[in-house]
């Protein structure tokens, strides 16, 4: 008769149904077996996968597969200012090829952090020492930020900037923890023990993000590291590791169940402390600058604009501005008592990170007549950022001033004098004005009390407006004889807002009356 293939489905040739039987039970006994098979699997899938199901598995081994590690911003710092014993300082040049600004926090007591900032500082100077070009506006920043303050422990984060020509400048952080108790200090790559596996969860993310195909080196996720109060970890990448340097400083956050298994005994006891959310123990030592007593007092109704014209007639009278840079610090009450003892008034361009460490000096300014204007919140040369950043640091600053005084400045001191047209638009959109000057003490790089007396004194004319910076110990030895020489010539020392007056206008640029 044929094969089953070469029958035909004419009336005349059925196909015998009993011989289709047989086929149908192996097919269904087939199906059965697939689908208890894909059962399984799916079973054991959940398992692996914590997110899952509603009772994941506690004791399931992570993998760089199971996802524990996402791409979230940059954590923000911490008001230092509201950290006891924390001792902020900042200082600058003022030169236009070799622009630096260092701007730490220390402990009073505490050898170690210091010993650690101040590795920090010198590492970057002899980093960029060599590097310099001649001709480029050449800069060095170095900041630092408090990131945790729980328990004995205190968390500290640099961020080093260089620029030596070209196109854009480098910048890496670095976090460091401090054991005030012990007076010991540890980089955070210390407290990571398992550096290849966050490593590993964090090319995960990267490359979940599309932000990189290539998973970093263990070394670019260890030299800032985070703790949250929820017991998670956050690593903080440069620019440029493994992501592009357009994409700015890149951050990944570990789960808390994966975080616990990453960290040294030291990093996890540092992760509890931020996770009971204890209080900070402080420094038992007393800080050194006067005004630390103050730090954390916040303005709650205060005068809410700078001194205007006042009773002075600049037109009148033979006017001149001291203004000062850099602080508040922890000299300047003692420069206001010599201002307040002469009968003077002065513009102080402050610095942020200062105005938040020390609120009631900045306060004080105010209430005692002075004016007080914007120097940024890190000192950067504002021609290397874009407009938001510009804003940024600019925004940053005004709420410190805002929180201590009650007062939002409209008068804004671009460090190192350096502006353009960019900085200026940005400025227009804000209302301010950019304050420069033209008599320049170099009270920051002579540091004698004498040469910068003599340096204000020889540059003095009517309507001028005179540099000095309010951080050094000198500076402030060397005011009182300012003052009174000046007096002595006929001067009215005067704020900015008194000398220019309506002069002002928003995005303008002042040298001098």
């Amino acid at each position: 008769m044929g094969s089953v293939d070469a029958m035909t489905t004419s009336e005349t040739a059925p196909r015998p149904r009993r011989r289709l039987l047989p086929l149908v039970a192996v097919l269904i006994t087939i199906v059965l077996v697939l689908g208890a098979v894909a059962a399984a699997i799916a079973s054991v899938s959940s398992d692996d996968d914590p997110d899952a199901g509603e009772t994941p598995t506690p004791t399931a081994s992570p993998s760089a597969t199971a996802g524990p590690a996402s791409v979230v911003a940059v954590p923000a710092p911490i008001d230092a200012g509201s950290v006891a014993g924390v001792v902020a300082a900042q200082s600058s040049t003022a030169d236009d090829e070799d622009q630096r600004a260092f701007s730490t926090l220390t402990l009073a007591g505490d050898t170690s952090l210091r010993t650690a900032t101040d590795a920090i500082v010198s590492a970057g100077v002899a980093e960029y020492e060599p590097r310099r070009s001649p001709g480029s506006a050449n800069e060095l920043n170095i900041g630092f930020d408090a990131v945790l303050a729980a328990g004995p422990y205190l968390g500290v984060q640099a961020t080093t900037f260089l620029y030596t020509g070209g196109a854009h400048g480098q910048s890496r952080s670095q976090a460091l923890y401090t054991d005030v108790t012990a007076d010991r200090t540890w980089p955070s790559a210390d407290l990571v023990g398992d550096p290849q596996q966050l490593a590993e969860w964090a090319g995960v993310a990267l490359g979940q993000a599309d932000l990189s195909e290539t998973a970093p080196e263990p070394a670019e996720v260890t030299h800032d590291v985070r703790f949250g109060s929820d017991g998670s970890l956050v690593t903080v990448m440069d620019p440029g590791e493994p992501v592009a340097s357009a994409a700015g400083a890149v951050a990944v956050r570990i789960e808390p169940a994966q975080a616990a298994t990453l960290l040294t005994a030291q990093g996890s006891a540092i992760r509890a402390a931020a996770m009971a959310g204890q209080p900070f123990a402080g420094s038992t030592a007393i800080p050194t600058a006067t005004a630390r007593a103050t730090a954390t007092a916040t303005v709650t109704s205060a005068p809410t604009r700078a001194p205007a014209t006042g009773d002075v007639d600049c037109s009148k009278l033979k006017c001149i501005a001291v203004t000062y840079d850099d602080g508040p610090g922890p000299y300047t009450d003692k420069l206001l008592d010599e201002l307040k003892a002469a009968g003077a008034h002065a513009t102080f361009f402050q610095i942020g990170k200062q105005t938040a460490s020390y609120p009631k000096v900045a306060a004080r300014e105010l209430a005692e007549g002075h004016a007080i204007g914007n120097h940024t919140w890190t000192h950067p040369d504002l021609r290397r950022l874009t407009p938001d950043q510009v804003n940024s640091e600019l925004d940053r600053t005004a709420a410190a001033i805002k929180k201590a005084t009650g007062f939002e400045p409209v008068l804004v001191r671009p460090p190192y004098g350096a502006t353009n047209d960019t900085v200026q638009g940005v400025l227009k959109g804000r209302g301010e004005s950019a304050i420069l000057w033209d008599v320049d003490t170099e009270d920051w790089k002579n540091r004698d009390a004498a040469i910068t007396t003599q340096r204000a004194l020889a540059g003095a004319h009517r309507g001028a407006i005179i540099l000095m910076h309010d951080i050094h110990p000198s500076t402030v030895k060397a005011a009182p004889g300012i003052y009174r020489a000046l007096q002595a010539k006929g001067y009215t020392l005067v704020t900015i807002p008194q000398l220019l007056g309506d002069a002002l206008k928003p995005g303008g640029k002042y040298f001098s009356e």
